[in-house]
């Protein structure tokens, strides 16, 4: 099994947005958005955000992320990190995030990156931990059931 990696174009939204499965995988890859996912909410999340990558096996689009800046912070985050339900568990996450880690460095001039993952996603909390992003905040966030959410903040630096 292959991955590899392209620029998204507005051809692939029809299929980014078939990624997320069920209102929580939603929630988790784009907690502002509302289910099912629309291609006009991706577009518009899109216009504020730098390297939209699609990730693909055999030319079949199965996962999904971007780069953004979260509030005044110079440092580039990690978002709308989505893989398909049936590609989870083989390591693919992990080259997702390592990819876009290799994007932001390069193409935005850091030598740190950040990302932001809800405590309740624990599996993918875990993988950005293996991948020796720390946390260094977090928040409380309202899911789309009504609930309280912690929202952990986690860096990746790259200069002692």
């Amino acid at each position: 099994m292959i991955l590899t990696h392209r620029i998204s174009t507005d051809e692939d939204l029809q299929f980014i947005v078939q990624l997320p499965e069920d209102k929580i995988s939603l929630f988790y890859m784009f907690p502002k958005a509302t289910f099912p996912l629309t291609i006009e909410q991706l577009k518009d999340v899109i216009k504020s955000r730098f390297d939209s990558t699609v990730f693909l096996i055999n030319d079949k689009i199965i996962g999904y992320a971007n780069i953004y800046f979260y509030d005044d912070e110079k440092e580039p985050y990690i978002g709308n990190v989505i893989l398909s339900k049936d590609y989870r568990g083989k390591g693919l996450g992990k080259e997702i995030v390592k990819t876009m880690i290799h994007k932001a460095m390069s193409n935005h001039d850091t030598n740190c990156v950040k990302i932001a993952v809800f405590k309740s996603n624990l599996s993918v909390y875990n993988l950005y931990k293996s991948l020796c992003f720390e946390e260094y905040k977090t928040e409380i966030r309202i899911d789309f059931e009504g609930n309280k959410q912690e929202l952990v903040f986690m860096e990746l630096n790259f200069v002692n």
